[in-house]
């Protein structure tokens, strides 16, 4: 009875798919450990022996099945061929098998390095405090409208009232110009400057929704930033409904950001793509300056009810979204290159010292409005050492982020000295 014999070609498909599987094997050992063992070249270094052992290893045994089906003899019955056949695939299954073996091995030792075991903490640990923030998101969150009673008498908004005159502790406020208007145009430039400030806020949560989700459409399916960020948005959201309601109802009509801030802001949301950690110190400059005076007006319990409201629901949600913003930096900042670091490093007080001011001080518009001499301005924010230590302090927690990322040394301290960031000596920066 004739048989059909394996032919040259059959021989040869048999060697290559047995390689072919062996070097899949071995690669799929490869990809999860270089993916998260990213971080720390001593590690990368362990894991890329590993695997060219392990590819020299997988070349030998393709040899040696090369060989063997080499020296079969020309012609064979079926049970023969059934039988080399057989063989064949034991052979690769041993041969995956071992693989298997080894890349267990070789992981359980790569772990234990000092190296690899912070790095997995620190991915661990992010992940799962992304996890509690969102979280946090689901179970305490707020509406614009159902939580802040609008109509009520007691937040009706009289610009008259002497509630939002500007406190002693205000560096506008402490100045004698102030105190000498009279009571109802103290009030309505305080008011004034809270509505203000409030649109500008929103101008500036525009920017960061848009950037945050030019951020997430890039982020691969599983990414634990995904939820957290939509989350974010959300929330932003609410705010900007709150402010833009709160200057709504003042009657006011404010440009809030110049002409070109606005240009210039729009230009950040690329960032979000192309230099997300650059993008989360604007984030950082936007929020915490705020945040800061929000805080110290809250601490006073003097405001004005309708704003104490909006400052308790902005504060809570906002200590999210900055611990957010600190934490992708702490988790990313390390891995960029020397370029980029450096370029994060010089940029990071100029966003910071622009953002503060715009938070911390009238705009030109309401200097304007109400002829605030060039010399008030110039007593109240330029030449007054309170202020720079009120900016200071609002900075505290970036500046400290900053050390500890060590993106603050002497040169670049100097410029956090000279910028008015810090009280510190260049040279101790």
């Amino acid at each position: 009875m004739p048989v059909t014999l394996p032919t040259a070609a059959d021989v040869r498909k048999v060697r290559e798919q047995a390689a072919k599987n062996a070097a899949e094997r071995a690669e799929a050992a490869r990809t999860p450990l270089l993916a998260v063992l990213g971080a720390g070249d001593a590690a990368v270094t362990v894991v890329t022996k590993a695997i060219v052992d392990a590819q020299t290893r997988r070349r030998a045994q393709a040899d040696k099945v090369q060989a063997y089906v080499t020296a079969l003899p020309q012609r064979l019955t079926a049970e023969e061929a059934r039988k080399t056949v057989a063989e064949l695939r034991e052979q690769a299954g041993t041969a995956y098998a071992g693989f298997a073996e080894r890349g267990e091995k070789a992981w359980g030792k790569i772990r234990t390095q000092p190296q690899v075991k912070d790095a997995i903490a620190r991915i661990e640990s992010y992940t799962e405090l992304l996890g509690r923030l969102s979280h946090q998101s689901v179970v305490k969150h707020f509406d614009a409208y159902a939580d802040v009673a609008w109509d009520s008498p007691e937040f009706r908004i009289d610009s008259e009232d002497p509630r939002w005159e500007l406190g002693a502790d205000d560096a506008l406020g402490r100045t004698a110009w102030y105190r000498a208007q009279p009571p109802a145009v103290r009030a309505r430039l305080g008011l004034h400057m809270i509505a203000s400030f409030m649109k500008i806020g929103l101008q500036f949560e525009s920017v960061l929704k848009r950037g945050l989700l030019d951020y997430a459409a890039d982020l691969p399916n599983g990414a634990p930033e995904f939820r957290y960020v939509y989350h974010e948005v959300i929330e932003e959201a609410q705010h900007s409904l709150m402010f833009q309601e709160f200057v709504n109802r003042t009657g006011m009509d404010l440009p809030g950001l110049s002409p070109l801030l606005r240009f210039g802001a729009r230009r950040v949301v690329r960032f979000a793509r192309t230099f997300p950690e650059l993008f989360f110190v604007f984030v950082l400059g936007g929020e915490d300056p705020i945040d800061h005076v929000q805080r110290t007006m809250l601490r006073t319990g003097k405001s004005h009810p309708l704003l104490k409201r909006i400052m308790q629901i902005h504060v809570t949600e906002e200590a999210r979204h900055l611990c957010f913003a600190r934490q992708y930096l702490k988790q990313h900042v390390g891995r960029l290159g020397r370029m980029r670091r450096w370029l994060l490093a010089v940029r990071a007080p100029i966003i910071l010292s622009v953002m503060a001011q715009l938070m911390m001080r009238p705009s030109p518009e309401i200097i304007r409005a109400y002829g605030i001499p060039k010399a008030v301005v110039d007593e109240a924010y330029g030449r007054n050492p309170q202020h720079r230590r009120d900016t200071i302090a609002a900075l505290r927690k970036v500046r400290e982020l900053f050390r500890e990322l060590g993106l603050m040394g002497p040169r670049i301290g100097a410029l956090w000295n000279r910028l008015g960031l810090t009280e510190a000596s260049p040279a101790a920066a």
